[in-house]
Parts: structure tokens; sequence; C-alpha cells
């Protein structure tokens, strides 16, 4: 039994491309930006797209896609989406199939961002798993297999926002491609630059984070029905509906409701001062203040400089 390492064979200089004599690789385990010519776009996620192709090879015993001429592969590869999975096997766990899915999107943006991430959801899954082709060891995996075919119901609520009681169906209408645990791509950045359980050790602490997008698009929504009701239970939050002249106001209000220990004082900078200071020895790991439509103390830009501000910087990320 001798190992062999080798590649997927599909490296090619952006300045041979067309040429006859570079022409190389199999076509089926080519990614959708090499399938379209677009050297300029290749990177080391292009490997993890082919990298997915072998493991959907592994978990269903063929290829993602198929056709019968090489330009009709190609097609295929920049177009077609793979079925999942467990629609060809349906003893594939359910995390293992949201890993190679992750792999296959056609959107290099949707992919793993790197083959760390890649490595570290595989090692996950191995640690909550009996066996590659087995049962779901973890009683997690077991609820969502129970669940997967049971569609949570969407309250459509016009112009109000979503709220906790919509966690379940609203993660339906976030884009992008879930990861192990379910979580779609925009909960799995701020979960993991807020709290302690979903946070990776390289990435940097966030101190002050910004949603931004226009009006209406979905901001509040996502932190209120995705974001808050996800936190680990060692983060403490508030939540603010900012305004032009109350912002400071109601944020001391809502500090002081949630933690009685604070002095009553009118100035927002020294609260979160002493709110900073006092948390350690109240057994208190991290607290999140978030402040809803924002730009709305924009509009007193003398409240927001004076009061806001210095409140704002006495966030330190660790607390």
């Amino acid at each position: 039994n001798v190992p062999y390492l080798t590649d997927f064979g599909l490296a090619l200089r952006e300045v041979d491309y067309g040429d006859e004599r570079w022409q190389g690789g199999t076509l089926g385990y080519l990614s959708p930006e090499q399938a379209r010519g677009e050297g300029h776009l290749v990177d080391g996620r292009s490997d993890i797209f082919s990298l997915g192709v072998v493991l959907y090879e592994l978990l269903t015993g063929e290829l993602p896609f198929h056709a019968t001429t090489p330009v009709a592969l190609l097609e295929r590869v920049q177009r077609a989406t793979p079925r999942p999975p467990r629609q060809l096997v349906d003893t594939v766990p359910i995390e293992l199939e949201q890993i190679c899915l992750k792999c296959l999107q056609r959107a290099v943006s949707d992919r793993y961002t790197t083959a760390a991430d890649l490595a570290r959801d595989l090692r996950a899954f191995l640690l909550t798993t009996d066996t590659l082709h087995g049962t779901d060891a973890a009683p997690r995996d077991r609820v969502q297999a129970s669940t997967e075919t049971q569609v949570p119901q969407v309250n459509w609520h016009g112009l109000r926002a979503f709220d906790e009681r919509d966690t379940l169906g609203y993660d339906q209408l976030l884009p992008g491609p879930v990861d192990r645990d379910g979580l779609p791509p925009a909960v799995r950045f701020w979960l993991e630059r807020i709290d302690t359980i979903h946070c990776k050790r390289e990435l940097p602490t966030l101190r002050v984070g910004l949603i931004y997008g226009p009006s209406g698009c979905g901001k509040t929504s996502l932190v209120r029905a995705a974001i808050l009701p996800r936190l680990a239970r060692d983060v403490a939050y508030i939540f603010v509906e900012s305004s032009a002249e109350r912002t400071a106001v109601d944020s001391i209000g809502a500090l002081h409701e949630r933690f009685p220990f604070l002095n009553e004082m009118s100035d927002f900078a020294r609260l979160t001062q002493q709110l900073r200071r006092e948390l350690p020895r109240r057994g208190i790991q991290r607290v999140l203040l978030v402040l809803d439509q924002f730009e709305q103390c924009l509009q007193n830009r003398a409240h927001c400089e004076q009061t806001i501000v210095p409140a704002i910087r006495q966030c330190d990320g660790d607390r």
C-alpha cells in the first residue's frame, strides 16, 4: 500500500488559457469560475469547490454534474445546482451534506473562505458522529433530521420587523448556504464576533459593529430574529431604538433596568464606564448594546458627539 500525493490537475496560468498545448484537468472537478475561463477570479476557494466534488463523490458514488459532451458538462458546472447527497443516499448525515454543499456553492463568496474553516467543520462533525456512514451521535443532529421536512410557519409582518418569535422561520429568508449548525452566513458572521461560544480565536475582538443598508432592507429583523436569540447565555444584551434626541436617555434607562447595581446618573459615558468596570466583579461575561436605527442619532450631530460617541468609546470588546 503506497500512498500517492496528487492534485486536481487543474492549475493553469492565465496567459496559457485557450492554448491547446496547456489544456488538461478533469472537467467534472472544475469550479464554475474555472469553467468560465475567469482565471483572474481563481483562488483557494476554487480548490475548495473541487474538493467538494471529491467529497460529493465519496458520499454518493457519483459526480455532482453529468453531461454527454464536454461543452455540456462545462455548462452544467457553471449553472447547475447539484442534488443534495441525501436525496441519493439517505444515510448521509445532515451535517456532512451541509458541509459538502457549502463547498459546492457557485458563488465564490458563499463557499468556505479557507481550507482551515472547512477542516474545522469536518473535525467538529467527526466529534459528534459515530461513523461516516452511520447514525448521528449528537442529539442535535437527530432533532434536525426529524424536523427537516417540517417547514416552519413564517408570519409576514409587513412593515413590522421580525423578532425572536420568528427565529426558526426567519432563517429561510436569509441568503447563502447554511453551515454545519444550520446557520446562514450573515448570522454566523456576527455570532462569531459577539459571544464566547461561537467566537473563533483567530478573529479580531469586536468593539463596535455596524450593520448598514437601505431603509427597510431587514437590518432590524436580522438582529432581533436571527442574532439576539442565539447569543450565548453569558451575553447580556440591551436593545434600544435610537432617536434624534433620546438615544442617550433611553439607553441609560435600559441599562439601569437591566443592571440595577449601576449608580443613578444621567451621564451616558460615565454609566458605560462604570458598567465596564463592574462586570468582572458581578460575574457578567459580556454585554451587547444594540442601537437600532442609529442613523436617527446622526440627525443631531451635537447630541451624538457629546453623548453617544463618548459612551461607545467605553466599549472594549472583552466585556
